[in-house]
């Protein structure tokens, strides 16, 4: 039964072939459209997947894994935001009255320090972020540098090549700044 399955399936690839072999035409170099039946209708969409995913797996997936992995979240931000309004309550119930003494509390104690203090813990945890993305980008640059060559690319090419990828804003932004020196194809 398992043979048959097979057969059944190499068959059907085989006649969906033939029949793609139509579309030769009009196709360019490179082009990849889904064509779909749904409901009694036939679908034709571009494909999801960019060209460069399609010619170079391995090494869009390894910078989709450093995408992830550069990326914080939303952690550091309400960490901040934590911090801001345990620091104010505790203004509120004189809890750093002990350490901070009782003109710098009643000095702190003001409205525009309520606004200023999440601010500024907000500006400090996006540069706690952005030096992350950068510690990741530098423990993986060696293994990436040695993909981009395997890939018979260079630096200045797979940046024009991912130029609108939003998956992959983190790590271009990191390609971007990175001085060198790069390993040549």
């Amino acid at each position: 039964m398992a043979d048959e399955t097979e057969d059944t399936l190499e068959e059907r690839l085989e006649s969906v072939q033939r029949r793609a072999e139509n579309f030769r035409e009009l196709l360019k170099d490179g082009e990849e459209v889904t064509i779909a039946f749904l409901d009694g209708d036939v679908h034709v969409e571009e494909s999801y997947r960019s060209k460069f995913e399609r010619l170079h797996p391995k090494l869009y997936g390894r910078l989709l894994s450093i995408e992830a992995q550069m990326s914080a979240g939303w952690s550091p931000y309400v960490a901040a935001l934590l911090l801001a309004g345990s620091f104010i309550f505790g203004l509120q119930l004189s809890w750093w009255t002990p350490l901070l003494g009782e003109t710098a509390c009643d000095l702190l104690n003001l409205w525009w320090f309520f606004l200023v203090l999440p601010v500024v813990l907000s500006f400090l945890a996006t540069h706690v972020c952005a030096g992350w993305g950068a510690h990741v980008y530098r423990r993986h640059r060696a293994e990436l540098l040695q993909l981009i060559a395997a890939a018979e690319l260079d630096r200045d090419l797979l940046l024009v090549m991912l130029k609108g990828e939003e998956d992959l804003e983190n790590v271009v932004y990191r390609l971007k700044l990175d001085t060198g020196p790069f390993p040549q194809p």
